[in-house]
């Protein structure tokens, strides 16, 4: 869990600015939004503490979850972000494949708000100490990585844990006023403490205290669905909604995957290397390429020659140009640019996994940047500077191999030994002793899809090395 700096001094404070009703310009489009999680809801994790009534609260979530409308998903690659009042971005931090951003306003009061974006990146111009003025666009949120995002409201003193409250207490009439237009209004936005007091959410087993975790799923009577047409709400239509996924479970099925043959265009380099996130089983939501352009798999492991010993998968593709994308949020970490290559790329889906994608023939232009003109002779990594991808983002295309026309994709956990920890001959390498099925870590819709796919006849040159770290189809 991201923990402020509360060391830091508040930016600099103006006079004249207003006490409480200082957001007067709209964060994002409500047009854009179908609907919100309330303040108090049981959505994602814990996100709680004291509140500037002076009372403690846990086991909460303290913030607004935001839900964009499913066509703006689906033809969409995002959205726009504002400036909700003039001020400073007094934090930027890096969770996972996107960042959290404190914004805070100018007020006259050493009692200091920020309004907090949650798994959004800042545009091109802004970072950590930029002024920002009412209005004008500061960043965007990337749909191919889920589409939803949060908002938080929390008040910051020098030296002392910041105190919550809720964001619409803070929003001017004005832009009240539009919201209480769509159906969103002080009232039905929170959930009273004495209420979740007396109903308590559920907490994932294994996950109390601080980083508890709720249930996949929240209510529909902890949303708030927006008015979307002039004449009347939309009916919601789903009863149960999976609001913040990088924090459940479960996750969606993969968003339809853009058309267009453009490489990346929204890649964040981070000036210092982001921290990961533990998860010993993080879960792949979007497929790794175009599944109609498989011919076959090959499972590890196989046994090359030399002998070469073989613990990534093999995907079999017929030298077609196909596209390669993140089956989950990931940060890149090495990679090579060798002769016979000619491009290999590690990345940390995190801090415990590894994935692995070899015979890379065009990278995405960020990480093609960050490795030598020249290839080189062997195919030892390197450590690159650290690039952001979203779940189903673009990371580049592949024909595969000039003789086969397959690739590699390999899953790497540092938790898990496999058989060839306890064997001399290969236990010199995480490698080969932390290999698993990488298949295994998809949803279980998308795994069947490999799982059809997997024929180990087809690696005539590297045959199997005794019983494949995945299961067969039937075992599934």
């Amino acid at each position: 869990m991201l923990v402020p700096r509360f060391y830091k001094s508040p930016p600099n404070v103006s006079p004249g600015d207003d006490e409480d009703s200082f957001v007067v310009a709209h964060p994002f489009d409500l047009s854009q939004i179908r609907s919100f999680t309330k303040y108090r809801s049981c959505a994602g994790h814990n996100y709680s503490g004291k509140t500037v009534d002076g009372e403690v609260e846990n086991n909460r979530s303290m913030k607004h979850y935001v839900h964009p409308l499913d066509s703006i998903v689906q033809s969409k690659t995002e959205i726009p972000i504002y400036a909700p009042f003039d001020g400073n971005i007094y934090e930027v931090s890096a969770e996972g494949a996107d960042y959290q951003v404190w914004l805070t306003p100018n007020q006259k009061s050493l009692k200091k708000w920020s309004l907090i974006f949650f798994h959004v990146f800042l545009d091109d111009g802004f970072k950590e100490n930029s002024k920002i003025v009412a209005g004008e666009r500061i960043g965007r949120v990337n749909l191919m990585s889920g589409g939803n995002f949060d908002i938080g409201m929390k008040q910051i003193t020098p030296f002392s844990p910041p105190l919550f409250d809720a964001p619409l207490k803070h929003f001017s009439s004005q832009i009240l006023a539009d919201y209480m237009k769509r159906g969103m209004t002080l009232e039905n936005s929170i959930i009273s403490k004495e209420y979740r007091d007396k109903n308590p959410c559920s907490i994932v087993p294994g996950t109390e205290g601080i980083d508890a975790r709720f249930p996949s799923g929240v209510a529909e009577s902890e949303m708030v669905f927006l008015q979307l047409h002039q004449n009347g709400f939309s009916a919601p239509t789903e009863t149960l909604l999976k609001p913040d996924m990088r924090y459940q479970e479960i996750t969606p099925e993969p968003r339809a995957k853009s058309k267009t043959n453009a490489i990346a265009p929204q890649l964040i380099v981070s000036e210092q290397k982001p921290t990961c996130v533990s998860d010993p089983s993080p879960i792949f939501t979007h497929h790794i390429t175009d599944m109609s352009k498989v011919n076959y798999i090959g499972p590890p492991p196989t046994m090359g020659a030399g002998p070469s010993l073989k613990t990534h998968s093999y995907i079999g593709t017929d030298h077609a140009r196909v596209p390669i994308y993140a089956p989950t949020a990931l940060t890149l970490e090495s990679g090579s640019y060798y002769i016979g290559g000619p491009y290999m790329m590690e990345f940390r889906a995190s801090c415990e996994v590894r994935v692995r994608f070899g015979h890379i023939t065009e990278p995405a232009e960020a990480i093609k940047q960050l490795l030598p003109s020249e290839p080189k002779q062997d195919s030892r990594t390197q450590e690159l500077a650290p690039v952001t991808f979203a779940a189903g983002e673009l990371i580049g295309y592949t024909t595969g191999t000039d003789a086969a026309g397959n690739w590699d994709f390999g899953v790497y956990n540092s938790t898990v030994s496999n058989r060839y920890a306890d064997d001399p001959n290969w236990n010199n390498s995480t490698t080969y002793t932390t290999a698993v099925c990488p298949f295994d870590y998809f949803t279980e819709s998308l795994r069947s899809v490999y799982v059809l796919k997997f024929n180990s006849a087809m690696l005539a040159g590297n045959p199997p090395h005794g019983e494949p770290f995945c299961q067969q189809q039937d075992d599934y």
